[in-house]
């Protein structure tokens, strides 16, 4: 064979050819049924990025007011919630036994599924920071409203899943 045959045929299975070469069926050597979902990932977000609108003003606007209002809950967020909560479990850390907790707490104590899974959905939905953001975005009615809605849905939610998972 001679030298350029053999710079072809290494330039063939180097792109991934796999027309015969000397007589032998050459595999791939890039992985398509691998690669193809990442790479198709990799150019729907480059083709995202291409066509921002980031001359817009409006555009512009909204992502500025998203970042302002993303900062400003977790400011509030930090200052109403997470600075008392770490009081509150210091305290009881520090003053009430781990049995007494237990005892109201625990396994023993006789929560069931149905209360246990309302508590957990209106929990976050009704914390204080996040009312205020509703409260600030949708106005007072609708806040109210919200709160209503939480807790209905909570409540039947609970009862629901205490009924068939008690």
């Amino acid at each position: 064979m001679s030298n350029a045959e053999t710079i072809i045929n290494d330039a063939k299975v180097a792109i991934g050819d796999s027309a015969d070469i000397d007589g032998e069926d050459q595999k791939s050597i890039i992985a398509w049924k691998g690669i193809w979902k990442p790479l198709s990932v990799i150019l729907g977000v480059f083709l995202i990025f291409f066509w921002l609108p980031i001359d817009n003003s409006r555009f512009t606007g909204a992502v500025i007011e998203s970042l302002a209002l993303t900062k400003w809950y977790a400011r509030e967020h930090v200052i109403l919630c997470l600075i008392p909560a770490f009081f509150i479990a210091g305290a009881v850390a520090v003053f009430v036994s781990q049995a007494a907790v237990m005892k109201y707490l625990g396994a023993g104590a006789g929560m069931g599924k149905g209360p246990a899974l309302a508590l957990l959905l209106a929990g976050p939905a009704l914390s204080l920071p996040n009312m205020l953001v509703i409260r600030s975005v949708l106005g007072t009615k609708k806040t109210a409203a919200y709160i209503i809605l939480v807790v209905i849905m909570a409540t039947i939610s609970g009862m629901i899943f205490g009924h068939f998972f008690a």
